[in-house]
C-alpha cells in the first residue's frame, strides 16, 4: 500500500465535511423535538461556521460554492 500524503488544507477539507456529516443528524434529530430549540440553534450555527470555513478553503483552489443556510438563521 502505497503511503499518501495529504496537504493540510485538504485533510482539513475532509474533516469539515465529516463535521457537517455529523451535525446534519443532529440537526435532524432536534428538529423532531421542538421542546429543545437552543440546542438546533446552536447545531445550525455550527453548520454554518464550518460552511464558512469550507467556502474559504475551497476559494484556494478557485472553486466558488454556494451553500443555503437555514433562513434567518444565517447561512453561507
Amino acid at each position: 500500500m502505497a503511503n499518501v500524503l495529504i496537504e493540510k488544507d485538504t485533510a482539513r477539507i475532509i474533516d469539515i465535511l465529516g463535521q457537517i456529516r455529523s451535525l446534519n443528524k443532529m440537526i435532524e434529530l432536534h428538529s423532531m423535538n421542538k421542546d429543545n430549540d437552543f440546542m438546533l440553534v446552536q447545531y445550525i450555527d455550527q453548520k454554518n461556521r464550518f460552511l464558512a470555513e469550507l467556502k474559504d478553503l475551497l476559494d484556494e483552489f478557485q472553486v466558488e460554492v454556494r451553500a443555503d443556510g437555514f433562513g434567518d438563521r444565517g447561512g453561507c
